[in-house]
């Protein structure tokens, strides 16, 4: 659902929480960090009645709206939710059905959560008994409820853990695949989710697809280059198929093997330089060793459009260059909301004085280091292609390329059609009307097809694919002791020819699992 540090997208939508009737916010602040998201879940009180219940070690601006406030002890949510789930199974509060059909081990989950009774947790979250009591019954009572955190949940060394529990609440109450209900964790920056869905990750290629060889020759087919020159552009092959090391430890990179220091994967040698686009690497933990680091390194470039604190924080008095790039009202091009949703962005002026987008810096770079041609010729496969037009046929690019998470739909001539008719499209359900119908504004991937609608619930069984919902594939095996972990009949999405759970469709099984016969 989320890796350690919260990157995982909406389930839903900050517009769909207006059919919740309960919301629960775990170690987010909403009201103040995404103020204008946050009017959806006021709006929800309004239109529902929703109780809004906020757990948090601080009382927040968001806990200043709450029905319900657990000023919880920090780090101790899994305590927290492992007592809301004794509860909720000691009253029979569950989904029976939803968990037969479409959950696997949660008979597991419910060994462990009978020994977190309301009295020990209170002993370890600090939040008595009586209050997780109440607010488990607020919750569980009133379905669909969502459940919403942000970097307070995942911000921890068992970020991990924490975000596994989350789901496991929402799976058994059933809240998975409703609209009013989900998983939906609130994106930090704006294009967060666009820059995760791009690999802007240390141990994936866009589109989260992985490092395997066989990733890596699909790229290459699909750029237009030579799989073995771009083997070479590694110092072994080896390489290829190892994870990176986190931006939120870049500088193990430069201080790796001093003593004390962690070590690191980076070909045998330290970093020697760093190029930074638009990005905070100061604003992590550590400051220390990230002022130690930029001040061992040969060569920092920065490209912002106001001075970055990382060029104040070194000592370094050399070779250190700020590159003036220009803001996004200088250039156009999408960015991925939260809920997965595409928007267009028109460029308003152009960019002031000597600064430059991010792309033209890039692009200057590469020619100097002789990869221009390769870096740029995936925009020239588009049929009749002489010369690419930037964004839009950057855009394409994806889209052609991005099969996992359904990117095919995204094809920029969609994505300005919806800017330019955003007013035509329903501000709950996000679904268009006029010559938008039939489909979902920002077309949320997976978006399979140039005439899909996009999907804006996440494994939401009460529609067709084609109108935007979705079964779940099984990807862990068929039998895990004894057990059948293909989700029950009954579980696939409206309309389908399999009614119930399948594999992952694979060239082998393709024709058994669809019930199709293949040409040649």
């Amino acid at each position: 659902m989320a890796n350690t540090w919260g990157y995982g997208a909406m389930t839903n939508s900050l517009n769909d929480i207006q059919n919740s009737k309960a919301i629960i916010i775990f170690g987010a602040n909403p009201a103040v960090n995404h103020p204008v998201g946050f009017r959806h879940l006021l709006l929800a009180k309004e239109r529902n009645n929703a109780q809004l219940i906020v757990v948090d070690p601080r009382f927040t601006r968001t806990a200043a709206k709450a029905d319900l406030y657990a000023q919880i002890r920090p780090g101790t949510d899994i305590a927290f939710m492992y007592a809301m789930l004794n509860i909720i199974f000691k009253n029979g509060w569950e989904n029976k059905e939803f968990i037969n059909d479409r959950v696997y081990g949660m008979d597991e989950v419910r060994k462990e959560a009978a020994m977190w009774t309301p009295d020990i947790a209170a002993n370890v979250t600090g939040v008595s008994a009586d209050k997780i009591m109440q607010i488990t019954r607020a919750y569980a009572r009133s379905t669909p409820g969502t459940l919403l955190w942000a970097m307070g949940l995942t911000q921890h060394t068992i970020g991990s853990s924490n975000t596994r529990i989350a789901p496991i609440l929402q799976l058994a109450l059933g809240n998975m695949g409703q609209e009013g209900g989900g998983c939906n964790i609130l994106r930090g920056h704006d294009n967060v989710q666009g820059a995760t869905d791009m690999c802007c990750l240390s141990h994936t290629l866009p589109g989260y697809y992985g490092l395997s060889d066989g990733s890596w020759k699909y790229f290459a087919s699909s750029w237009g280059v030579d799989y073995e020159w771009l083997k070479g552009r590694f110092k072994t092959k080896e390489w290829m198929n190892k994870k990176g090391f986190t931006l939120a430890r870049w500088y193990a990179g430069v201080l790796a093997g001093k003593p004390g220091e962690d070590k690191i994967h980076n070909g045998g040698t330290n970093l020697k330089a760093l190029v930074v686009l638009g990005n905070g690497i100061t604003s992590i933990d550590q400051q220390a060793k990230v002022k130690e680091a930029l001040d061992n390194l040969e060569l920092i470039v920065i490209a912002d459009p106001f001075v970055n604190e990382a060029v104040v924080l070194t000592d370094k008095k050399d070779d250190v260059f700020l590159l003036p790039a220009a803001s996004q009202f200088e250039t156009s091009g999408c960015v991925t909301a939260t809920n997965r949703s595409a928007q267009w962005r028109s460029q308003v002026i152009e960019p002031l004085y000597e600064s430059k987008p991010d792309q033209e810096i890039m692009f200057e770079l590469a020619k100097r280091l002789g990869f221009y041609d390769q870096l740029t010729k995936g925009m020239l496969m588009k049929e009749n292609n002489k010369s690419f037009k930037w964004p839009e046929d950057a855009t394409d690019e994806f889209a052609r390329i991005i099969k996992t998470i359904g990117f095919t739909g995204w094809t920029s001539k969609r994505l300005k059609r919806h800017q330019e008719n955003w007013d035509k499209f329903d501000h709950i359900s996000l679904m268009g009307y006029g010559p938008m119908k039939g489909e979902y504004y920002g077309l949320p991937w997976p978006c399979w097809t140039e005439t899909h609608s996009g999907s804006p619930v996440l494994y939401d069984i009460n529609r067709s694919v084609k109108e935007g919902g979705m079964g779940f594939r099984n990807r862990f095996g068929l039998v895990h002791d004894g057990v059948d972990l293909l989700a029950g009949p009954g579980s696939a999405p409206k309309d389908s020819a399999n009614k119930g759970g399948y594999p992952e469709i694979t060239a082998k099984n393709i024709e058994s699992v669809l019930g199709i016969t293949l040409t040649a």
